[in-house]
């Protein structure tokens, strides 16, 4: 795991948001080295993102945009972010649990299938590719 790299796309990724974009933590979980927690806290209220890394797995627990930030392409950027940090950090693939709906009304596994994500039973699963372009990612195209 290059958790120094990972950390960094993170840092300037989230730099470029309007809003402010939290607290970036990150702790290692469990006694085998390969488990780490990362999350950006925006209030008590709010958590940006949460990650767990397991070994090469890189499991998106939660994202979320503030609500007056909704409808205007952050969550699509924030994904991206999330996709070129979890390639930056040598995982294999990203894994999310996805629950609720976009602004529009569609549904977030709608949405993730859209961007080019596989189903897995309850879960979504992209693979990790080349980093995007730009550090939030510019390239839509999917990997």
């Amino acid at each position: 795991m290059n958790t120094q790299a990972g950390m960094e796309v993170l840092r300037v990724g989230l730099a470029t948001f309007p809003f402010n974009a939290g607290q970036l933590d990150s702790c290692p979980i469990g006694e085998s080295g390969d488990h780490q927690w990362i999350g950006s806290r925006i209030t008590n209220q709010l958590n940006l993102f949460s990650v767990n890394i397991i070994g090469d797995v890189f499991y998106l627990l939660s994202i979320e945009i503030p609500a007056e930030f909704r409808g205007a392409s952050y969550g699509d950027r924030l994904y991206r972010l999330m996709e070129n940090a979890a390639s930056a950090f040598g995982c294999r693939e990203i894994r999310q649990t996805p629950s609720g709906w976009t602004r529009t009304g569609e549904t977030r596994q709608s949405y993730l299938v859209r961007r080019g994500w596989v189903p897995d039973g309850v879960e979504v699963v992209k693979k990790c590719g080349q980093l995007l372009n730009g550090p939030e990612g510019s390239d839509t195209s999917s990997s």
